[in-house]
């Protein structure tokens, strides 16, 4: 009671201490009364407290229980979702090493299972086809981008292949890889994430489709070019083809080889463009390029080079041929037209002796000869015409020089060829026509100074010489140059020093002779005419200059000439039989 007065500040009075002991007693049994009920409001507030933090409690373990069963079953899900995914799915983490949790089909993927916690660069990026520059740069921007900004990932993802060639244990497919990122908190890279499909099937499926597109594409090209110049191309294409396979076959470091291999691959382009062969001119334009490169240079050409790109000259060339061949059904052995050309030719026979029978009345006559030249325009082409359709090539010949289309004069008789016959000259003329006008023919400027007209002029006469079709060709160019030819033939061994001009210009018919100081981008002065002799003499024709006189007595140097071809005369050979 005491400790309580004085802990209140109650004085006791000292002459009634009784009534001060009393009131202190008071005093405390209402403060002792006043605790009591805090206390007791306390308690039942602390016990109210304990109530809902015992419910609290038990939420939460709840909670954690729910939480505890959603990550079993999303783990499962997920492990699921690996077992079955028909994809390769992968984690790098640090150092580029792959997780040990990735997808089932992974393994079949790659083809093993020493998968977890090697390096990516290893397990993948080692066994793929990419360069070893693009390999070092894949692995390179994966590891810059692990624990750095996601922007990091952004900027080198371009360096990431999407998609290329795996062998492993000799087995070979082709993958596709798409790539993303796991990040934290703060966006930096945790984990990259790789998906992988292996598109073998669907990469074959795909070139299937590439080749039937491009197939479907040639065979447009080839209907509408119709039946007769496709032959005529292929025919051509394959004497000049058979020509350089052979010159490549046998070379030895000759620039005269190469002369004519350039002057071969510049007519196939030339006829392949005029024709809409575009992927086929591309090709051709490229090998052209390389060999007009090395001439240029005066170089030597790697013998691989000429030999890889020959290979796909040839492969083009085929896949054009193949189709027009086996899927458009066209022969090149000129054996059928509308129908057989046998039986045709068999009745023109018949239809000739007729007409030279004197026991036929006139009448009669008339009409076996009416038939007789119906069905000879049907078979065969009339040289005039065959001229028509080359000689305005002279033009495009004459702009790619720099020089003035030249003027032709035509003296041309009524000489039929046959198919064979017609291939044989238009590729012996093509040679013709550009060596006229590369090397016969002069520059304006040149043409000027010697007095002559800017243009030049190309004679052309055909007519029948008993049993043979004679085709002459000569220009108002600076002529033959004979002393040169009959120089570089004697330091050869070919000729002795009394030989004739004709004997001297027999030999440009020696492969790859030409008496061309500078190749141009046409042609040499010689270069191909072996091959103008071999297209005629395969057809039993011929082809030789007749020199002329020189065209300057005091210096002759240079000499007028001709370039006589000849050709078995169908006429005289259809009335024989």
């Amino acid at each position: 009671l005491g400790t309580i007065l004085d802990a209140h500040k109650i004085v006791v009075d000292a002459d009634r201490p009784w009534l001060s002991m009393w009131g202190g007693m008071c005093f405390a049994l209402v403060l002792a009364k006043n605790n009591s009920t805090k206390f007791a409001r306390a308690f039942e507030s602390s016990k109210r407290l304990n109530l809902k933090l015992t419910e609290t409690n038990r939420s939460i373990e709840e909670l954690n229980a729910n939480l505890e069963r959603k990550v079993e079953r999303r783990t499962a899900e997920i492990n699921s979702l690996l077992q079955h995914i028909p994809q390769g799915v992968l984690a790098i983490r640090d150092e580029g090493r792959i997780d040990s949790n990735y997808s089932s089909q992974l393994c079949a993927i790659l083809g093993h299972n020493h998968i977890a916690e090697r390096s990516f660069f290893d397990v993948v990026l080692d066994c793929s086809d990419l360069s070893p520059d693009m390999k070092d740069q894949a692995w390179q921007s994966l590891l810059a981008s692990l624990n750095e900004s996601v922007l990091s990932f952004e900027v080198n993802s371009d360096k990431l292949p999407s998609e290329f060639i795996y062998t492993y244990d000799n087995q070979t497919k082709r993958l596709q890889l798409t790539w993303n990122v796991e990040v934290k908190d703060d966006d930096t890279v945790y984990r990259i994430l790789i998906t992988m499909r292996d598109i073998t099937s669907e990469a074959a499926d795909r070139e299937e489709l590439a080749i039937k597109k491009k197939e479907f594409a040639i065979i447009a090209q080839l209907i509408e070019i119709g039946v007769e110049r496709s032959i005529q191309f292929f025919g051509s294409g394959n004497m000049l083809l058979e020509e350089s396979e052979r010159l490549i076959t046998n070379y030895a470091d000759d620039s005269d080889s190469l002369k004519i291999l350039f002057v071969n691959m510049h007519t196939l382009k030339g006829a392949a463009r005029t024709l809409g062969f575009k992927e086929m001119a591309a090709v051709f334009h490229e090998v052209e390029t390389y060999y007009s490169h090395v001439l240029k240079s005066e170089s030597l050409p790697s013998l691989e080079r000429l030999q890889n790109d020959f290979e796909r000259v040839k492969d083009i060339y085929d896949v054009y041929e193949n189709v027009n061949t086996n899927v458009l059904g066209r022969e090149n052995n000129f054996s059928k037209l509308i129908i057989d050309r046998e039986f045709l030719e068999e009745n023109y026979h018949l239809l000739s002796k007729l007409g030279v029978n004197n026991d036929l009345s006139m009448d009669i006559k008339e009409v076996v000869k009416e038939n007789c030249h119906q069905l000879t325009e049907m078979i065969f082409m009339t040289v005039e015409n065959l001229l028509d359709e080359l000689l305005p090539q002279a033009a495009k010949i004459a702009k790619d020089l720099n020089k003035v289309t030249p003027k032709i004069e035509k003296d041309i008789s009524l000489c039929f060829v046959t198919k064979s016959q017609e291939i044989a000259l238009k590729n012996a003329f093509v040679h013709l026509l550009r060596n006229s006008l590369d090397h016969g023919i002069e520059s304006p400027k040149e043409r000027l100074q010697a007095g002559k007209p800017q243009e030049g002029v190309l004679h052309i006469r055909a007519f029948e010489n008993g049993a043979l079709i004679q085709i002459e060709l000569s220009d108002d160019g600076r002529g033959f140059a004979i002393e040169s030819l009959k120089k570089k033939a004697m330091a050869s061994g070919l000729l002795e020093s009394d030989a004739t001009p004709n004997e001297v210009a027999e030999v440009a018919f020696n492969q790859g002779v030409s008496t061309a100081k500078k190749l141009t981008q046409v042609s040499g002065r010689g270069v191909g005419m072996d091959a103008v002799r071999r297209f005629l003499l395969k057809e039993g024709g011929f082809v030789r200059f007749q020199i002329l006189e020189p065209l300057d007595l005091d210096n002759p140097q240079y000499y007028k000439f001709k370039i006589i071809m000849t050709l078995p005369n169908l006429s005289v050979k259809l009335l024989a039989a």
